[in-house]
C-alpha cells in the first residue's frame, strides 16, 4: 500500500472488521478488492474503521477520532451507505462510494472510478 508522506492521504471509512483486528483484511472480499484498487491506482490511503464489530453504533468517542482523523487527511471516504448515514452529520465533507464487498459490477466500477476521481483532485 502506497503511504507516500508529501501527500495528504485519502481516509477510507469502513464499518467494522468482522473481530479480524485489521481494516478492510486481505483475508476478506471487501478487503483484497480495496487494497487492490489503491495498489493498483498508488492511492496514498488510510484504513480506518468507525466501530468495532460488537457494536450497532460507533461511539461518541470513535466519532470524535475519525473527525480528527478527517482534518488531517486529504480527503475522506465513506463506503457503503451504513458509514455515510454514521458519519455525514460529523463529516459533510465526506465523499460516499460503494462498499468494495458490493456484488453489482456497477458498484465495483463506481468505487473504482470515484477513487480515481479523488485520487486525480489530489494531484
Amino acid at each position: 500500500m502506497n503511504t507516500n508522506r508529501g501527500t495528504p492521504k485519502v481516509l477510507l471509512i469502513g464499518e467494522h472488521d468482522k473481530g479480524i483486528g485489521q481494516p478492510f483484511s486481505p483475508m476478506t472480499i471487501s478487503g483484497r478488492r480495496l487494497r487492490g484498487l489503491i495498489d493498483q491506482l498508488s492511492l496514498p490511503a488510510v484504513l480506518i474503521n468507525m466501530m468495532r464489530p460488537d457494536q450497532t453504533r460507533p461511539s461518541r468517542k470513535q466519532i470524535d477520532l475519525l473527525v480528527r482523523k478527517q482534518r488531517r487527511s486529504g480527503a475522506t471516504v465513506f463506503l457503503g451507505r451504513k458509514v455515510e448515514r454514521e458519519l455525514r452529520d460529523h463529516i459533510p465533507q465526506g465523499v460516499y462510494l460503494p462498499h468494495p464487498a458490493s456484488r453489482a459490477r456497477a458498484h465495483r466500477e463506481h468505487l473504482k472510478r470515484g477513487l480515481r476521481e479523488i485520487l486525480e483532485q489530489s494531484l
